[in-house]
């Protein structure tokens, strides 16, 4: 079962087809210059490791830093129809990702579906929790119905840039800069029962969301201090 398609013009498939093809080029120098720090690399050993699979969860802010760090694994990313989601189906598709077509205002519930239907056949799925449009780190309830009905456990997943560009964009976006680090962190992960009345929903999305916010901050409170330790190392040097 397939939601709404949408057909963009042509001069947009053009160029969406363009910035598939040369923004993975550009990333794969970009990262190059970075350094990345896992901070539990034994919990995503446990729940990702040997052919398992899960349901992670992250902000829309992280997305970039965990598309890298997890390319070329197959997993599963829902995209929208929108300019934004086509252009984000060509960049990611080089980088080994497969994607359900879909969103809350066209096609979602089709998509959620499909979701959980390939998911179910043996794939790791990403959701971005509090996607695509906001408000900002507050979890959406896809998460918690992939899960239930998937009977993955969810993985939160948060990240923190030491020095990075922000949008002025809905999330804040951060870009890192070159050559600067960055932190991710895993929580434990959250086995959501498969039978849940609409309260136990809105509990288990927000101790999703409650989940996703700590690992986010660990990440954050671990880059401060390599911040701070490079600074006071430098100002010693002087």
């Amino acid at each position: 079962m397939r939601g709404p398609r949408q057909v963009h013009p042509f001069g947009f498939r053009v160029l969406s087809g363009f910035l598939g093809w040369i923004i993975p080029w550009f990333l794969r120098l970009w990262f190059w210059t970075l350094r990345v720090t896992v901070l539990h690399p034994e919990i995503q050993e446990k729940v990702l490791g040997s052919g398992r699979h899960a349901i992670g969860a992250l902000w829309h802010q992280n997305f970039i830093f965990f598309a890298w760090y997890f390319r070329h694994r197959g997993y599963l990313v829902m995209s929208s129809w929108s300019r934004d989601g086509e252009i984000m189906v060509r960049v990611m598709r080089p980088m080994g990702y497969r994607h359900v077509r879909g969103s809350s205002s066209r096609g979602g519930a089709e998509a959620m579906h499909e979701l959980v239907q390939r998911v179910r056949r043996g794939r790791t799925a990403a959701i971005i929790a509090d996607g695509p449009r906001g408000p900002a780190r507050v979890a959406k309830t896809g998460v918690v119905v992939a899960a239930r009905h998937t009977g993955l456990p969810v993985l939160p997943a948060g990240a923190w840039c030491c020095r990075a560009k922000r949008l002025r964009s809905w999330d804040r976006t951060a870009l890192p800069l070159p050559f600067s680090r960055i932190i991710l962190a895993f929580g434990e992960p959250l086995q959501v029962p498969d039978r849940l009345t609409p309260p136990e929903v809105e509990e288990w999305r927000k101790r999703i969301e409650d989940a996703v916010t700590r690992a986010e901050s660990e990440a954050e409170a671990y880059g401060r201090r390599v911040e701070d330790s490079w600074t006071s190392r430098t100002t010693r040097g002087r």
